[in-house]
């Protein structure tokens, strides 16, 4: 778990655990209207290999079955918040202004989502370092980019 995260209670703690074991719970807690309707059994399948060790997940499914709401929202987040070490992330889309929408996505969530600030804090656009629409560099130094 990020050092910049304390939890405040036990039960604040046993929180942040259980987000940190299931993905998807983290989702559902933290970005409730990404997760407005019951995740289908191919997202935990989705889940499970990206808190593997792959180094490289290809997902193939039609339109609009939450590919870039799991893998260029939700994982990024989760990585953030639950994954030790110094991180570069890179958005990378067809055009750099998909990759700049899925950026905003994050940023929209870091800024306003008041279930994630009760989980880890405000990591939003007053605490980062730097705050523009193609890259962000959070106060623990995580930088997100855009690459079209």
């Amino acid at each position: 778990m990020n050092k910049l995260i304390k939890p405040a209670t036990k039960q604040h703690a046993d929180a942040l655990l259980q987000c940190k074991q299931d993905i998807l719970l983290f989702g559902k807690i933290a970005l409730p209207n990404m997760f407005s309707k019951k995740s289908p059994p191919f997202h935990r399948e989705i889940a499970s290999v990206m808190q593997s060790d792959a180094r490289k997940i290809n997902i193939v499914a039609p339109r609009g079955h939450a590919k870039s709401s799991l893998g260029a929202c939700l994982w990024p987040l989760y990585h953030v918040f639950f994954d030790e070490g110094e991180k570069v992330i890179v958005l990378v889309s067809k055009t750099e202004g998909h990759a700049k929408r899925l950026l905003q996505t994050i940023k929209d969530a870091l800024d306003y989502s008041i279930p994630l600030r009760q989980l880890v804090g405000y990591w939003g656009e007053h605490s980062a370092r730097r705050w523009t629409d193609s890259e962000v560099i959070l106060r623990d130094n995580t930088m997100i980019i855009c690459r079209g």
